[in-house]
C-alpha cells in the first residue's frame, strides 16, 4: 500500500493559516503521525487535497514537503469506529424522539444526520462493519421519519 505523507512547518505568528490547515487536513480525513506530519493513504483526490494544503502552507510563510511511501501498514490509524459509535448514538436518540418532535425538525435532523454519515464515509478509506451498521441505523431512521411523516403509504 502507498501512502503519503505532508510535512508542514507553519510560523507561529500565524494562528489562522495553522487552523485552515489543520481543518483542510481533517476534512480529508489526515491522522496525524506527531506535530506537523499527516498521513492518508495515496489516490489522486488525495494528493490534490494535499497539495492545495501545501501551496496554502506556503503561501502563509510555511515550509512543505509531500512525499510517497510504501511497504508500512498504517491502516490502523485510519480506524473510524467511534467515530461510527457517536453517529450511531446520535441516530438512536433521534429514534427515540421520534414522537416527541415536530415534523420538520425529524427531516432536518435526519438530513444532518445523513449529511454527517456521509462525510464520516468519505474519510472511511478502510470501511468495515461499524460503517454498514450505522448505514442500516440510518436507513431504518429514514424510513421511520418518512412513516410518521406519512402514515399508510
Amino acid at each position: 500500500m502507498s501512502w503519503l505523507l505532508l510535512i508542514l512547518t507553519l510560523p507561529t505568528e500565524n494562528a489562522s493559516a495553522r487552523m485552515r490547515a489543520w481543518r483542510a487536513l481533517k476534512a480529508c480525513g489526515a491522522v496525524v503521525l506527531r506535530d506537523g506530519v499527516y498521513l492518508l493513504p495515496a489516490g489522486e483526490g488525495r494528493r490534490t487535497a494535499l497539495v492545495a494544503i501545501a501551496e496554502d502552507v506556503e503561501t502563509s510563510g510555511g515550509t512543505t514537503y509531500l512525499l510517497e511511501a510504501s511497504g508500512e501498514d498504517y491502516a490502523g490509524l485510519f480506524e473510524r469506529t467511534a467515530e461510527y459509535r457517536q453517529l450511531a448514538a446520535d441516530i438512536a436518540a433521534c429514534r427515540n424522539a421520534l414522537d416527541q418532535v415536530a415534523g420538520v425538525d425529524l427531516v432536518r435532523q435526519a438530513k444532518r444526520l445523513r449529511k454527517g454519515f456521509q462525510a464520516l464515509a468519505a474519510i472511511d478509506f478502510f470501511p468495515g462493519q461499524a460503517q454498514a451498521q450505522t448505514a442500516e441505523l440510518l436507513d431504518a431512521l429514514e424510513e421511520a421519519v418518512r412513516a410518521r411523516l406519512s402514515p399508510g403509504e
